[in-house]
């Protein structure tokens, strides 16, 4: 069964780079203890930059898999023909004798 990367990664990873890019947060008062907006953006730059790897592994990955159970599909069908051709060429020894 050939996996679609596009699926997989939409159907089992809540997030897309893009969303990590767009994500908004609450700004809080100026007397409430908050984050340093630079800091989470350089981190967030971060986790989007290392989102975007992962997912071009994941469809990488994915591909050469595909490939691969391709080969053996094709692999499996040639030996399948070529044991069906030794059979058909010993049944006609056979009865040849």
């Amino acid at each position: 069964m050939l996996l679609d990367a596009k699926t997989i990664i939409k159907e089992n990873i809540s997030f897309t780079p893009l969303d990590v890019y767009n994500q908004a947060f609450r700004e809080r008062g100026f007397f409430i203890s908050s984050y340093d907006r630079d800091e989470v953006n350089e981190f967030l730059d971060i986790v989007i930059k290392d989102y975007t790897t992962y997912t071009l592994i994941i469809e990488q990955l994915i591909e050469r898999l595909n490939e691969v159970e391709s080969a053996l599909i094709e692999e499996s069908t040639v030996t399948l023909e070529s044991l069906n051709d030794r059979v058909s060429l010993i049944e006609k020894l056979l009865r040849s004798k």
